[in-house]
């Protein structure tokens, strides 16, 4: 599979799919000036990944993301949309949501993107 590796910035998220372990990880804050070509690449190389993926394969998601802008949300909805469609037909997707347990904020963020879906979601506090 296509490695993915797209650096943090200021205003973005780092973006890395790690071969090894089959696990994407997305970890920042997401308010880029344009979130919509921000994540669709990230779409388009989860698409693939998820054409490509034996049944028997594990797509582990981790992600961490402090703040994000309204945009950037539906982004990351949109995606996890996608991941639920493929979930529903059978994919072995495992999805964990990190955040700072001292953060109610960021709490309802996590909680409001999840309460849309039905595809499973960990939710884990962490101290930071």
């Amino acid at each position: 599979m296509m490695n993915l590796h797209i650096q943090k910035t200021k205003c973005s998220p780092e973006v890395y799919y790690d071969s090894q372990n089959s696990k994407l990880r997305i970890i920042g804050a997401a308010y880029p000036e344009n979130p919509y070509s921000f994540f669709e690449p990230i779409r388009a190389w989860i698409d693939n990944f998820l054409l490509q993926m034996t049944s028997d394969a594990e797509l582990s998601i981790q992600l961490s993301i402090p703040y994000m802008n309204t945009s950037s949300s539906k982004c990351i909805f949109s995606i996890l949309k996608g991941l639920q469609e493929s979930y529903e037909n059978g994919k072995n997707i495992k999805i964990c949501w990190y955040y700072n347990k001292d953060d109610d904020d960021e709490l309802d963020n996590v909680e409001i993107i999840k309460h849309g879906l039905i595809i499973p979601i960990e939710i884990i506090g962490l101290d930071r």
